[in-house]
């Protein structure tokens, strides 16, 4: 009898651990399934972009080559209220990726898709580990739907709002794992936390206050429990040496200049501009918990013509958060804890989204979302944890399989979605990008030989370019080149590139311009170059355009409905930006 009970436990043994492994396979092919859309999109950019996609990318790459020598960022890139982000992380993170990539704007590209996946990779492990397959199968089914969300673009861009997305999402289920009592998950808070609160001073309330609940549910729950030091001073210690390593660079360039960038932001908190308020902040928030948010869809309501939120148009409910507090309510009974401190973790989370939105100063641009959306997904995992648990148990094992089958179903389906957009959508530099990057070559052997410095300047219009200024790209090229460019003395220009390239004095002057056929520089200057943005074909159907018959609209629409030629020529001219000849201009010196 003995023994048949013992080859019965072997048996089942046996039986589990085949079932464990099954499930880990599983979990590994969903993960790779999740990171499939990222390495379809590092396929594409490796090698094959030298401009950057705009002019904050642009700017970031400036201070990225600044990285590792005299003149290392203590702080992170602009903001546009005339400080810089927080800290260096960004800068520091990109800097290896951009190195290896031969310092071509790419590499920055692959650093933006490495830290997007080491985020998924982290939230899928601790879901796994935690939550078994099913756990693992539901947080892999949101986060698809928000990297098909977030696209290729957004996916490959390092620009700070895109780029603390899944930082913060991990960072979420990192406090989450502590709070449960998974103490080396603290070392996870620490970095997620120090990452996104130095990137982006938007979110530093947010991870700031995250990082805080943690590290003091370590401590309360030691006291408590009265566990020994020996057992969590390891993962502390770990977690505050990497504080404190992160925290080192913004700490020397408060003590070396006076306050320094904290100086300023704190200036500018004390400025009195009108600021959202908590009603403004609460719609911003309340994009991302319908059950199309911004997240899943990147659409927002925009005001006419311009590229402001419309916050009328928000949803005054909160759908995601009401179905997370209900399905919360249910598991807390059920005594799913886990699930219920899962709920209570985004709960603080979307109410610490909306004090820092309501803190928004000035007109709500249509990427100001983009910050928030990881409290629509936080709260959407969340919502499904809960639900899930609050299933009785025999409920559970009866429907695990179909609800495995069913997300499996959402998360292959989404994935290819995903790929296909990534393998077409645009990830390269726009052709006035790359017409720069073109000029900045033509130009480069020419003011190096100059012995002067060179000063940098853009006369073309803001509503020439839709993504780009071309003062920082025109500066970026040059400076690829060997060019010693400076910039002005003035706090923009010391915040945007940096204050040791402040020396006007004696600087030879170029300017960036539209040069429409037949254009003349001023008196004294001279034309250093001219690259065209479009192809001889596209400016030949540009040229064309600008011949058709004016007199009126009606008559426009006469000529175009009774010639085929013409309506393919319109067809076509939707398809090419109307971007005029631009030029480098040289000004004698000042």
């Amino acid at each position: 009898m003995l023994g048949v009970r013992q080859g019965d436990r072997r048996a089942a043994v046996a039986a589990n651990t085949t079932v464990d492994r099954r499930e880990r396979w599983l979990a590994i092919g969903v993960l790779a399934l999740l990171l499939l859309p990222l390495v379809v999109a590092a396929v594409r950019i490796v090698g094959r972009s030298h401009a950057p996609i705009d002019s904050d990318n642009a700017l970031i790459e400036l201070r990225v080559r600044d990285v590792g020598t005299a003149h290392t960022p203590l702080v992170g890139s602009y903001d546009r209220f005339g400080f810089n982000q927080p800290g260096p992380a960004l800068l520091y993170a990109l800097t290896v990726p951009y190195r290896l990539a031969g310092s071509q704007a790419w590499g920055l590209q692959l650093g933006a898709l490495c830290i997007n996946a080491a985020a998924v990779v982290f939230v899928m492990v601790i879901a796994r580990r935690r939550a078994g397959l099913v756990g693992a199968m539901g947080a892999a089914a949101v986060l698809s739907l928000a990297l098909h969300g977030m696209g290729a673009h957004g996916l490959a861009n390092p620009w700070e709002p895109w780029i603390v997305i899944l930082a913060l999402v991990a960072l979420a289920v990192a406090v989450v794992d502590v709070l449960n009592g998974h103490l080396w998950s603290l070392v996870a808070v620490a970095v997620f936390a120090s990452f996104a609160a130095e990137v982006v001073l938007a979110v530093s309330l947010v991870a700031f206050v995250l990082a805080v609940v943690a590290f003091a549910a370590v401590v309360v729950r030691a006291r408590r429990e009265r566990i020994a030091w020996a057992t969590w001073r390891r993962p502390v210690g770990v977690a505050v040496g990497v504080g404190v390593v992160a925290w080192l660079p913004p700490a020397i360039d408060i003590a070396v200049h006076r306050g320094g960038n904290l100086r300023r932001v704190l200036d500018f908190a004390r400025g009195g501009d009108t600021a959202l308020g908590w009603r403004g902040g609460y719609r911003l928030l309340s994009l991302q918990m319908s059950p199309r948010g911004s997240w899943l869809t990147d659409r927002v309501p925009l005001n006419t013509f311009v590229s402001t939120i419309r916050l009328a148009a928000a949803p005054l409910v909160p759908v995601a958060l009401v179905v997370m507090l209900v399905a919360a309510g249910l598991a807390w009974r059920r005594g799913a804890r886990r699930a219920a401190v899962f709920a209570g973790v985004a709960l603080l989370m979307a109410a610490l989204y909306v004090v820092a939105y309501s803190r928004v100063v000035g007109e709500v641009f249509q990427w100001f979302p983009y910050f928030g959306r990881p409290a629509g997904i936080v709260v959407w995992m969340a919502g499904g944890a809960c639900a899930w648990a609050a299933l009785p148990p025999p409920v559970r094992r009866r429907v695990a399989a179909g609800v495995v089958g069913a997300l499996a179903v959402v998360i292959a389906l989404t994935t290819v979605v995903s790929v296909r957009n990534t393998a077409s959508e645009p990830l390269g530099p726009p052709p006035d990008s790359r017409a720069i990057e073109r000029l900045g070559a033509r130009v480069a052997p020419e003011l190096r030989s100059l012995g002067t410095p060179v000063l940098v300047s853009s006369e073309v219009p803001s509503a020439v370019f839709a993504n780009i200024s071309g003062r920082s790209e025109l500066t970026l090229a040059l400076v690829r080149r060997g060019v010693h460019v400076v910039v002005a003395d003035n706090l923009d220009d010391r915040v945007r590139y940096g204050d040791w390239r402040v020396d006007p004095a004696g600087a030879a002057h170029v300017a960036l311009v539209a040069a429409p056929s037949g254009y003349t520089p001023p008196a004294g200057s001279r034309v250093l170059a001219v690259v065209d943005p479009l192809t001889p074909e596209q400016r030949a159907l540009r040229t064309r355009a600008a011949q058709l018959p004016r007199e009126s609209l009606a008559e426009l629409r006469r000529h175009v409905a009774n010639d085929p030629a013409l309506r393919a020529l319109v067809a076509q001219l939707a398809t090419i930006p109307d971007f005029p000849p631009l030029a480098v201009v040289l000004t004698p010196q000042r």
